[in-house]
């Protein structure tokens, strides 16, 4: 075992919490994270970590902000481990095909609006691509037909829980008749406000597009796009 002793300025007293993989060491003048590759324990005062002849320790202290922050990290990290162990392997042989794979299982997870479950067609907007230009569309909305091709996609990965909520927040829009009035709606479920340009500074030129023309338009895809 290793024995780990804290001496702290008189009038302090060490407390501890777990927080993921790091022990939290209250009592300081500032918090203190400990972490190490050997599973951690506390018992009463002390520290205490269980080792054997073959096994290498390393043991990291941190300090304040940056253990929070190293915390939150450590939380991210486990988050898109567990997010790729729930996804279907692929058996291609090629490791960049995976790699894309999986990549754009993370890109499609982060375009959920986790409040109603709507799904981005992009998370582009507004600047231009070229400086002085108006080429530039608003894509923060959800269209029906894209979010069904998202659902058909998580479902393949073998990602039902992201698929189920796309949509219970397409159904959730339907009318009376079991049908969208719109193609596309903004991530709360309303009507897309119209577009607009805005002047850009001289700094950079060209406009700023708000709002999407499609929310005007009439297209005839979206339900089929869904039952299919």
């Amino acid at each position: 075992e290793v024995d780990i002793n804290l001496k702290f300025i008189k009038g302090y007293k060490a407390t501890f919490t777990f927080k993921g993989k790091f022990l939290l060491i209250h009592g300081a003048p500032v918090p203190i994270y400990l972490k190490s590759n050997l599973p951690l324990k506390n018992v009463g005062d002390k520290i205490i970590i269980e080792v054997n002849n073959h096994t290498n320790v390393e043991i990291h202290f941190s300090f304040g902000d940056l253990c929070g922050k190293l915390h939150k990290m450590s939380e991210e990290i486990n988050h898109w481990e567990r997010f790729m162990r729930r996804k279907v392997k692929i058996f291609l042989g090629h490791t960049e095909i995976i790699q894309t794979y999986r990549r754009s299982l993370q890109i499609l997870h982060n375009l959920i609006y986790r409040p109603t479950g709507a799904i981005l067609a992009a998370p582009t907007s507004s600047i231009p691509d070229t400086r002085g230009l108006d080429n530039n569309w608003d894509y923060r909305y959800c269209w029906v037909r894209d979010a069904s091709f998202c659902v058909e996609a998580f479902s393949m990965a073998n990602n039902f829980h992201d698929a189920r909520r796309i949509l219970h927040f397409l159904y959730s829009l339907q009318d009376n008749k079991k049908g969208w009035i719109y193609p596309v709606y903004t991530i709360t479920g309303e009507k897309v406000p119209k577009e607009v340009l805005l002047d850009i500074p001289e700094d950079y030129g060209g406009k700023f597009r708000l709002g999407n023309e499609a929310g005007e338009q009439f297209q005839i895809d979206s339900e089929g796009a869904v039952l299919c």
